[in-house]
């Protein structure tokens, strides 16, 4: 890592999703490196990705996810200032990013894709678009259960990110979500909240596209489709990257 980091432009540390029990660093490694190749091809970037081979529920429960990620993150930022630094995360992954940025996590951006903003949540999307989207309210339960300790709120700031009381402090956030998810009222309430708090915030949205429908092509309508997806977000992390030099 120290090797590879000396001669980088950038590092992304990537976040895996998958409900905080299941997945893997390499689940979606084809789109982590289509992002290191856009973003060399039309910028001259070179970048390398940390993908989280994180510990999984139930085995581990909150909060160490959050602190072997926290681990991750202090040991780049030993060798790379944080203008150099790109944090990224697909759900439950998404909710690791927004959970370092919490307490105080410096990057030059970070990039969540579908993000579990609440758990335990009520939101009415969860159940009108159980049939556009592939994962469940049952399967979020399973997955909520693992993680969270028996004793713990699952409403604490510290778990989901929608309940953080302030936003000023993010750098600049893409947020990426389609109108077919689950989590589309969640992700749309987390996104106005953190903007009212004056949090630069960008997003993407797909018409009736489900859940991190960006992180596979077979997620996705089409190849192409995929390719022009990912290419945008690989060209948001370019500009950001070019705006800290």
């Amino acid at each position: 890592m120290e090797t590879l980091a000396a001669s980088a432009d950038f590092v992304i540390l990537d976040m895996h999703g998958g409900g905080f029990t299941d997945g893997n660093a390499l689940m979606y490694l084809r789109t982590l490196v289509q992002w290191l190749t856009d973003i060399d091809n039309g910028y001259g970037l070179k970048g390398i990705i940390l993908s989280m081979e994180y510990e999984l529920a139930p085995t581990a429960k909150w909060p160490r996810q959050v602190n072997e990620c926290m681990a991750a993150y202090k040991h780049i930022k030993s060798l790379l200032p944080p203008e150099k630094i790109i944090l990224a995360g697909d759900s439950a992954g998404g909710c690791l990013v927004l959970n370092l940025l919490a307490k105080g996590c410096e990057c030059a951006a970070a990039v969540t894709i579908s993000p579990w903003t609440k758990l335990r949540s009520d939101a009415s999307t969860i159940y009108t678009l159980k049939d556009k989207d592939w994962i469940s309210a049952k399967g979020l339960k399973f997955c909520e259960d693992a993680y969270v300790p028996e004793a713990v709120d699952a409403h604490t700031p510290d778990i989901s990110p929608y309940y953080q009381t302030s936003f000023k402090n993010y750098p600049p956030l893409l947020v990426t979500f389609g109108t077919g998810e689950l989590f589309l009222e969640d992700i749309r309430a987390f996104v106005n909240k953190a903007r009212k708090d004056q949090a630069t915030v960008d997003v993407l949205v797909r018409e009736d596209m489900a859940h991190k429908w960006s992180m596979q092509p077979l997620y996705c309508p089409s190849l192409q489709a995929w390719k022009s997806d990912n290419a945008a977000i690989a060209r948001w992390m370019a500009l950001h990257l070019r705006a800290k030099e």
